[in-house]
C-alpha cells in the first residue's frame, strides 16, 4: 500500500480513469492536482463533480510551473510519458506511476495476471 496522505499528487490525463485516480487519492488524503490537455465537456463535468475539494487544475496542456512540485504523478496510459520527461515537466524524483499500477497497489484482494496473445476470451 502506498502513502498518499499529505502528498502533492498530479494526474496527467482526467479521463474516466484518471478521475476514478482522483476520487481514490482524495479518499486516501493526498493533496491531488490535475493537468488535462483536452477541453471537452466531460473534463469540465468531471471537475465540476469535485468542486468542493477546490482542486488546482489546467486545462490545455502540461505545463513545468504547475507540474513541477508533484511527489507522485499518475499518468494516463494515452500519455506519452518519455516526452514529458525529456522536457522536465516535472521534478526527476518524483515517483512516477500509470492509472494501473497505482490501482494495483490499493487493491486489497490478490491479483492474477494474464498474458500472451492466445486464449484469454
Amino acid at each position: 500500500m502506498l502513502d498518499v496522505k499529505g502528498k502533492k499528487v498530479l494526474i496527467l490525463g482526467f479521463g474516466e480513469s484518471g478521475y476514478a485516480a482522483t476520487k481514490l487519492l482524495l479518499n486516501k488524503g493526498a493533496l491531488v492536482k490535475i493537468s488535462e490537455s483536452s477541453d471537452s465537456s466531460d473534463i469540465s463535468k468531471r471537475l465540476k463533480s469535485l468542486e468542493k475539494f477546490s482542486l488546482e487544475h489546467e486545462i490545455g496542456g502540461h505545463t513545468a510551473g504547475f507540474c513541477s512540485d508533484a511527489e507522485i504523478v499518475v499518468v494516463s496510459p494515452g500519455i506519452d510519458i518519455e516526452s514529458l520527461k525529456s522536457a522536465n515537466i516535472f521534478s526527476e524524483q518524483a515517483l512516477v506511476l500509470g492509472e494501473l499500477e497505482l490501482g494495483f497497489l490499493f487493491c486489497p484482494a490478490p491479483i492474477v495476471a494474464v498474458t500472451g496473445t492466445n486464449g484469454k476470451t
